[in-house]
């Protein structure tokens, strides 16, 4: 399935964390128990957005958007003002 963003919506796929964490006294959290990764790459965008292209990093809050499912991929479409800022390398 093809997902297109329509308007200033953006689809992104949020950096992966680890499945499971290990805490300092030993205990293990599954990934549903922590929080979503702030950073994720933008795959597609909308028609009215002008500032970002695909493939460009960027930080978001933690709990944004709406998750959808494309096959196996998990995603998520967001808004252009979403956006937190930048990921540069540098």
């Amino acid at each position: 399935m093809k997902i297109k963003p329509v308007g200033n919506k953006l689809l992104v796929r949020r950096d992966r964390v680890a499945d499971e964490t290990k805490t300092e006294s030993g205990l293990v959290l599954p990934s549903v128990a922590r929080e979503q990764p702030s950073t994720a790459t933008i795959l597609a965008i909308g028609e009215k957005v002008e500032s970002y292209k695909p493939e460009q990093k960027v930080y978001l809050p933690r709990f944004c958007g709406t998750n959808v499912l494309a096959g196996t991929d998990q995603l998520t479409l967001i808004e252009v003002d979403d956006i937190l800022a930048l990921c540069e390398e540098g």
